[in-house]
Order: C-alpha cells, then structure tokens, then sequence
C-alpha cells in the first residue's frame, strides 16, 4: 500500500556543491564589479574614453571574471576533468 510506504532517510549535504556554489557567487559578485569598473572607467563626462590604462585593466579582469564564472558553471561536478 502506497499511504504505508516507508520514507527513505534524508539525503546528505554534499560539501563539494556547497562550495562550487558558494564560488560560483562570489565570481558573480566579482564579475558584476568588474562590469561596473568597467562602465565606470570609460564613461567620463566627455563621453566615451578609450585607450587609459584604467580601463584596459578592468576590461581584462572583467574578462577573467567572466572566464572562470562560465568554467565553473559548466563544469558538471568536483573532480572531473574535462
């Protein structure tokens, strides 16, 4: 009888996703500042500037945010290579 079917145990926390998500926001927060490094170093009140050292800099680290975010989120779970 299905109402007297016994409850299977709860399943564990895997401490592998825990931290892969816990990393996975913390690139999305750091590539959300990066974007905004970004905005905030090529618009001047001129308009758009090209070319600063500055801006060059946050393109890049924009740019490896956004690398390692789509990494980690592709990647199907710890351990595996691919």
């Amino acid at each position: 009888m299905p109402i007297l079917k016994k409850k299977s145990a709860p399943s564990a926390i895997d401490p592998c996703a825990v931290l892969r998500g816990v990393v996975v926001f913390l690139l999305l927060l750091t590539s959300l500042a990066a974007m905004m490094g970004v905005i905030s170093t090529l618009m001047s009140d001129r308009g758009v500037i090209f070319g600063g050292s500055s801006a060059s800099l946050a393109l890049i680290a924009f740019a490896i945010n956004i690398a390692f975010l789509s990494k980690f989120i592709c990647c199907s779970g710890c351990g595996s290579k691919k």
